[in-house]
C-alpha cells in the first residue's frame, strides 16, 4: 500500500489509510505500506504508532517536495 501520510503523521488522511491497513490485516492480508520517512512529516502524532497493528509491516522513504520541483522550471 503506498501512503503518503501514515502514523505517526498527524494529518487527517493518516486516520483513513492507517483503518484501511488495520482492517486488512485483521482479515488475514499481508500488507506492508511504503510511505515517507519520519523527517519528512510536518506533524507528528506521538499516539497515533502505537495503533499500527503488529502484523503490518512499514517502510519508510525519503521524500520529494514536488511543488518546489515546479517552481524551477
Amino acid at each position: 500500500m503506498l501512503a503518503p501520510y501514515f502514523a505517526p503523521d498527524a494529518s487527517v488522511g493518516t486516520r483513513r489509510s492507517l483503518s484501511l491497513a488495520n482492517y486488512l490485516a485483521d482479515r488475514g492480508w499481508h500488507v506492508d505500506v511504503v510511505t515517507v520517512a519520519k523527517s519528512d512529516i510536518y506533524l507528528m502524532d506521538a499516539t497515533s504508532h502505537l495503533s499500527v497493528e503488529p502484523e503490518v509491516g512499514v517502510h519508510r522513504v525519503p521524500s520529494v517536495d514536488l511543488v518546489e520541483k515546479r517552481s524551477g522550471l
